[in-house]
């Protein structure tokens, strides 16, 4: 096992699931009075019960269940703050779908207020799963979830499963939008954010902003995301899956489709990505390190393909970043001579035996370097040794 996914496993087992033996007690939001219609504001039914759940005395943590239904809110849904006691450990848990394409339980948003976001954290352990967030047709929310923790409300760790997160959606026929799918962080010295986020097997679609990590804390450690896709089928041309401004991320078995950028990092402490697909995107990574020009930041790229869109950008930039890229290959057309992998101020670059798609792929600049092992390119058919260049200034 490499090192990185050594680092991986360590950061994984930080994420820890509920081991208490106490039962796990459910309450049903139909049995609040939800209706489920997508026509009656359900939102005071959800209210009681997230407010009963968290209540729940002798149980490790109160589940909250959505049947199969489009649920409609007229405001945010709180967990935690001072309307729900106890929310510590909560689960949302929609009901179970085929996939993240065919889900069951909805939540659509349809207040007026565009600054909000349609799930507001303050609780911690709090875990979200198999519910479709959106927006009504002619609504707009910030994002669907929003984890920016504020003043002595502090969280450490969450977990998003199986949950999707639309600007409209045509199978439920609503075309509101969101700014965002989840939010992070707060910015603001005396907030106290998210340590720990695991996400796993959902999908970010058509939204300008998929994930967004920001905050000034330095309390954010690690982002765990696996089998998740983040993908844009709309006429925007600058969307991004993920932005991170802080902290470290690992993508496990991730897609990332027709983005402007999918992963832009900058303040990060490290970044793995391992066994990644990503199909017309402008740009797979943009990602540099404010911490100092005089260190840099691990970023490691595993056994993944990609097939960048023809663009004027460099399909990965890197500035102050230390870039590892292991059995990766990059395939382009029609012009597979524009491909770039851009390296600046200092950054170093260790590629071994990976495929791309001309034999001189990288920009070095600004006492950036380049060690190639094994690589290999082809060009008009021919399959030729990549022959790394000099650094340059």
């Amino acid at each position: 096992m490499s090192t990185a996914v050594q680092e991986f496993a360590s950061q994984l087992a930080q994420v820890v699931e509920p081991t208490s033996t106490l039962p796990q007690i459910s309450v049903n939001v139909r049995s609040f009075g939800a209706i489920g219609d997508g026509v009656h504001d359900d939102l005071p039914a959800i209210r009681s019960a997230i407010a009963a759940a968290s209540a729940i005395e002798g149980s490790s943590n109160g589940v909250v269940e959505f049947p199969p239904g489009l649920y409609r809110v007229t405001d945010c849904v709180l967990l935690g703050f001072d309307t729900t006691p106890r929310a510590t450990g909560l689960i949302l848990r929609g009901a179970t779908g085929s996939s993240t394409s065919a889900m069951a339980s909805f939540l659509i948003y349809d207040g007026q207020d565009t600054s909000k976001s349609i799930i507001q954290c303050f609780a911690s352990g709090v875990s979200i799963e198999n519910l479709h967030i959106t927006a009504a047709a002619g609504r707009h929310a910030y994002s669907a979830i929003d984890f920016s923790q504020q003043s002595v409300y502090a969280a450490t760790a969450m977990r998003i499963r199986g949950c999707k997160f639309t600007s409209g959606d045509s199978y439920v026929k609503v075309s509101g939008s969101l700014s965002k799918g989840v939010t992070i962080g707060h910015l603001s010295p005396q907030a106290n954010n998210l340590e720990y986020v695991h996400v796993s097997d959902c999908a970010f679609v058509s939204l300008p902003v998929g994930f967004h990590i920001e905050t000034i804390t330095g309390q954010s450690k690690h982002n765990i995301f696996e089998r998740t896709s983040f993908n844009r089928f709309d006429s925007r041309t600058d969307a991004i899956g993920v932005l991170s401004q802080v902290g470290s991320c690992s993508f496990l078995s991730c897609t990332f489709g027709g983005l402007k950028t999918a992963v832009k990092g900058c303040f990060i402490d490290s970044m793995l990505i391992s066994n990644v697909d990503s199909e017309h995107c402008e740009q797979l990574l943009d990602i540099w390190s404010a911490h100092s020009f005089n260190s840099t930041v691990p970023v490691t790229l595993m056994s993944g393909r990609m097939a960048p869109e023809d663009s004027t950008l460099p399909f990965i930039d890197l500035a102050a970043v230390q870039f590892t890229i292991t059995g990766c290959s990059f395939v382009t057309q029609p012009t597979p001579r524009d491909f770039k992998i851009r390296a600046s101020y200092q950054s170093r670059v260790i590629s071994t035996g990976c495929w791309f798609p001309n034999d001189n792929p990288l920009e070095l600049l600004d006492y950036a370097v380049w060690l190639s092992r094994g690589d290999m390119a082809v060009v008009a058919g021919q399959t030729y040794s990549t022959m790394p260049l000099p650094a340059r200034d």
